[in-house]
């Protein structure tokens, strides 16, 4: 276990050593060509973790001559259910700006971030992380109103999946979309109504850990899965008054997976689905401080091909149990819902609450339930010192439904204070609680459901803005 006390005296120098580091390879990397003003943001932060795996912290004995995947008879320290603490240093460089391009026609817009999180203790989790996306999008001089058309490209560092928490350092994975769109935005029909219709063609690729080292065989890999996803979204907006608008909203997406790495029943070819589905909503502003959204509709579903028959186990009255087959159906809905509410309590202080539920796509490609509540407090206590804290309850499972649901809550508290107008420090506490629906079984799911974990964290702040094109 870590002494507290030595590593907040070692945060600051650890940090203002790797932000110089990192503010120079970004100068060094600027290209002097550049068309645009440039912004350059760099970012270290060093973060004390209490539960690194996101384990139980019950330890985990094997029965005698049981074996786990990958041959091994000892669980390795990521699956033995014993919490693993850790000290983590975060260090990140972003470049970010726009350019107008092909003679006027396209605009391009670019945001690229590449980061290293290193383990004091866990060295052989030590990764990189790249967030970027560029994207070329037409302008009137190509296309005219209200056609619009863009190609774009990006890397996204995340949890490995839903049940991950987020901010998890040593389940951080790699994944990689390009999209192409065509459609029409803010179409306008009369003066108080307008359309949105869009075609996207999707391409998705699961990449895995960006690790700086090899790990040991027996140790936890993520899943996920390559597929790509043709989509039509469309929208009709009606504005009733100057300050409330309603809407309709009408979605359909199908999804040819290409390559999966899944612990779940459904082989590659079986996951193909189309995804469809409808929202009612409206948005309504009480006044400056006071607005209110709301949707409500239906997720569907409809498997491409007919799933295989499951086998699972009956308990009779009399205590024994009978082997039955069940053949799953190629369809499955849900209730979709969302609703949020925004309020300026005070001049410095805003509320902002939600509730909502929908359905969306694993890493692993499974077609995943999803329900939360939360609400944000952000106060401004002086020009410069900034306070927020938020909370979130979660709920979510594999399916169309929660009656045996993943539930999980989540709490932060942090503090922001501008040291300068382009640097700031950030200090802060996070709290997850998460109990699973049904508990994992090490022999057969590398997946650890129930957790606790404790996370503080300080980090520096630089940007740069306006750089001479």
């Amino acid at each position: 276990m870590f002494n507290i006390i030595d590593f907040f005296g070692d945060v600051m120098k650890r940090l203002l050593s790797l932000l110089l580091g990192s503010t120079t390879a970004a100068v060094l990397l600027l290209p002097y060509s550049a068309a645009a003003q440039v912004v350059i943001s760099t970012t270290a932060e060093q973060v004390y973790d209490s539960n690194i795996y996101l384990e139980s912290g019950d330890r985990i004995e094997l029965p005698p001559g049981a074996v786990i995947p990958g041959g091994g008879t000892v669980l390795p320290e990521d699956l033995d259910g014993e919490e693993n603490d850790d000290l983590i240093t975060r260090v990140g460089v972003d470049l970010s700006g726009g350019h107008v391009v092909g003679n006027g026609n396209l605009d391009f817009v670019y945001d690229a971030g590449v980061g290293a999180i290193f383990f004091w203790e866990n060295t052989d989790e030590d990764r990189i992380t790249l967030d970027t996306f560029f994207e070329l999008r037409s302008r009137e001089k190509f296309l005219a109103k209200p056609l619009v058309a863009s190609l774009s490209s990006g890397f996204a560092s995340g949890g490995a999946d839903i049940a991950v928490a987020e901010g998890t350092a040593a389940s951080q994975i790699q994944t990689h979309t390009a999209e192409f769109s065509f459609g029409a935005e803010e179409w306008q029909w009369t003066r108080s109504s307008y359309a949105n219709v869009m075609y996207r063609l999707t391409r998705h690729d699961f990449l895995g850990e960006f690790l700086l080292s090899d790990r040991e065989d027996d140790r936890r890999e993520p899943t996920g899965s390559d597929y790509f996803a043709n989509s039509v979204d469309t929208s009709y907006v009606y504005s009733l008054a100057p300050d409330t608008d309603v809407n309709i909203d009408a979605f359909g997406t199908l999804i040819n997976f290409t390559g999966t790495d899944s612990n779940g029943e459904l082989l590659v070819e079986e996951k193909d689905r189309i995804d469809y589905g409808a929202r009612v909503g409206f948005t309504k502003l009480f006044s400056q401080k006071l607005e209110l959204r709301g949707a409500v509709g239906a997720d569907l579903s409809y498997l491409v091909d007919e799933p295989d028959p499951v086998f699972v186990e009956v308990i009779n009255p009399d205590g024994t149990t009978t082997t039955v087959m069940d053949n799953p159906s190629r369809n499955s809905s849900s209730l979709a819902f969302d609703l949020r509410l925004t309020y300026q309590a005070l001049e410095r202080t805003v509320v902002s609450a939600f509730v909502d539920q929908s359905s969306g796509v694993d890493t692993d490609g499974s077609r995943i339930l999803v329900r939360s509540v939360g609400a944000n407090l952000s106060h401004r206590l002086t020009q410069d010192f900034w306070l927020s804290a938020a909370g979130r309850f979660q709920q979510f499972e594999e399916g169309d439904e929660l009656s045996d649901s993943t539930d999980r809550f989540d709490a932060s508290v942090s503090a922001r204070y501008a040291l300068r107008p382009n640097m700031s420090l950030v200090a802060g506490y996070n709290f997850t609680d998460q109990s699973a629906g049904t508990a994992s079984d090490p022999l057969v799911s590398t997946d650890n459901d129930d957790y606790t974990v404790h996370r503080l964290f300080l980090s520096f702040n630089v940007g740069f803005v306006g750089l001479p094109s």
